[in-house]
C-alpha cells in the first residue's frame, strides 16, 4: 500500500513522513509533561517571581521624571528653571563621584538654554558620569534629591530606604498626656475651674478634621456653645492637620459670614476663602498649640488670632502648612513628595516656615497630673490668669 510504504520505505517521501511523526510524538510528550507542572509555570511562588522580575535601573531618566513631575505640579512655577535645577543635579553627581574616590567634572548647562536643550545636555553629562561611578542608582537618586533640596521646601522631598539621607530627622517628643487632659477630654469641660460656668474642652482630633468631618465638627461646636459656656478651649497640640474644607467650616462657626479667611495658591489658580455658615457663635475661645501643631491646626489658630477671635496659648508652631501630594517614582520603594499648594494669611503672609506665635507663651511641663497650658487657657478665659515668672 502506498500509505504504508510512505512510512516504512526508504524513499524521500517516507523520510519526511517519519520526521513529521517524530515531531508529533515529541510535542505530545512535552505537552503531557508540562500539564503535570502547569501550576509551577502559571503561578510561581511570590519570592521566586520577585527574583525573576528585573529591577528598574535608575539613571538620567529617573532624574528627569522627578523634574517633570515638579514642573507640572509644584505650586510656585517661578521657582522652576530647567538649567538651574539640572545644574544642581550635576553638581551633586560630582559630589557623589568624589565620595567614591572618582574624579568627574561636568560641563554646566548654559543659563539661557531652553528646557529641551537642558534635558539633552544633562543626559549626556550624566551618562559620562555613569562610566566613572560604580553605584549608578545612588548617582541618580542623590542628584534628584539635591534638585528638590534646592527649592528650600521641606515638603518637596524624595525618600527611600535604599538611599538613606545623610541628615537624619530629629525624633519628635512624645505627645502631651496627663490626668487633667484625659479628664477634660472625657468630661468635655475643664474640672475645678469656672464654678457654675463651664470652660468647655475640645481635643480636636483627626476624625473631626478628616474629609467628611465637617458636620461632626459643626455639631460639636453647637453643643459646647450654650449659655452656660464661659469659653471653649480648642486643644490643637500634636494635631497633624486635616482637610481644607473642614478647616473653613470650623472657622465659619466662629467668624461672621463673608470674613476673609485665607488664600490658597497653586500653579494653576489662586483662590480666596471666606466664612460661610448658617451657625456662628461668639463664645470666647482659647487655642492650645505646640511645636507639633501643623497644617490645618496652624491655619485655624492663625485665622482666629488675626481676627482677634481667639487667644493662643502654648508654644510656637513649626510652620508646616503647605499641601503636598505623594506617589511612587520608578520603584515602589521610592516616594516623591511635591508641594502643590501654599496658604497665605489675610495679611498675605505665608504660614509655611513662619508658623503661629502664641499670644501667651506657656511651656508644657511634663507632669502626670496637671497641665499648665490647659490651666492657663482656662484662667485666661475667666480673666484671672497671672503670668508666672
Amino acid at each position: 500500500m502506498r500509505f504504508s510504504r510512505a512510512f516504512i520505505g526508504h524513499s524521500r517521501t517516507g523520510f519526511f513522513a517519519r520526521a513529521l511523526l517524530l515531531l508529533l510524538v515529541l510535542a505530545l510528550v512535552i505537552l503531557t509533561h508540562g500539564a503535570d507542572r502547569v501550576d509551577h509555570v502559571v503561578n510561581p511562588p511570590a519570592d521566586e517571581f520577585a527574583v525573576l522580575q528585573p529591577v528598574k535601573r535608575l539613571g538620567p531618566g529617573f532624574v528627569l521624571e522627578v523634574y517633570d513631575i515638579v514642573e507640572n505640579l509644584y505650586y510656585d512655577y517661578s521657582a522652576i528653571n530647567a538649567p538651574r535645577l539640572l545644574n544642581v543635579a550635576l553638581s551633586q553627581v560630582e559630589i557623589t563621584a568624589a565620595k567614591e574616590g572618582k574624579k568627574f567634572k561636568a560641563d554646566r548647562i548654559p543659563e539661557n538654554a531652553d528646557p529641551r536643550m537642558a534635558r539633552s545636555w544633562f543626559i549626556m553629562e550624566f551618562m559620562q558620569a555613569e562610566d566613572v561611578v560604580t553605584n549608578n542608582d545612588a548617582l541618580a537618586f542623590y542628584a534628584a534629591s539635591a534638585m528638590l533640596d534646592s527649592l528650600k521646601d521641606s515638603h518637596a522631598v524624595i525618600v527611600s530606604e535604599e538611599f538613606p539621607k545623610t541628615d537624619s530627622a530629629s525624633v519628635s517628643a512624645k505627645p502631651v498626656s496627663n490626668l487633667l487632659k484625659v479628664m477634660a477630654h472625657e468630661l468635655g469641660f475643664i474640672p475645678l475651674i469656672g464654678g457654675n460656668s463651664k470652660i468647655y474642652y475640645w481635643l480636636v482630633g483627626s476624625v473631626e478634621l478628616d474629609p467628611g468631618g465637617a458636620h461632626l465638627a459643626t455639631e460639636k461646636i453647637k453643643k459646647i456653645s450654650g449659655p452656660e459656656s464661659a469659653g471653649i478651649i480648642l486643644d490643637l497640640r500634636d494635631c497633624p492637620g486635616g482637610d481644607l474644607r473642614v478647616v473653613a467650616e470650623i472657622l465659619s462657626c466662629f467668624l461672621p459670614e463673608h470674613t476673609f479667611l485665607f488664600e490658597s495658591r497653586a500653579s494653576y489658580e489662586d483662590k480666596l476663602h471666606y466664612a460661610r455658615s448658617s451657625f456662628t457663635t461668639d463664645v470666647p475661645i482659647a487655642i492650645l498649640i505646640n511645636n507639633r501643631s501643623m497644617s490645618a491646626a496652624e491655619m485655624i489658630a492663625s485665622v482666629l488670632q488675626l481676627n482677634h477671635r481667639a487667644i493662643i496659648v502654648g508654644e510656637h508652631s513649626p510652620g508646616k502648612v503647605s499641601l503636598c501630594h505623594q506617589f511612587p517614582v520608578f520603584r515602589e520603594s521610592i516616594t516623591l513628595s511635591v508641594t502643590v499648594e501654599e496658604y497665605l494669611t489675610s495679611e498675605g503672609r505665608p504660614l509655611e516656615k513662619n508658623g503661629v506665635k502664641p499670644d501667651f507663651p506657656v511651656l508644657y511641663k511634663n507632669s502626670l497630673i496637671d497641665d499648665a497650658q490647659i490651666r492657663a487657657a482656662g484662667e485666661l478665659l475667666l480673666g484671672r490668669w497671672r503670668k508666672k515668672q
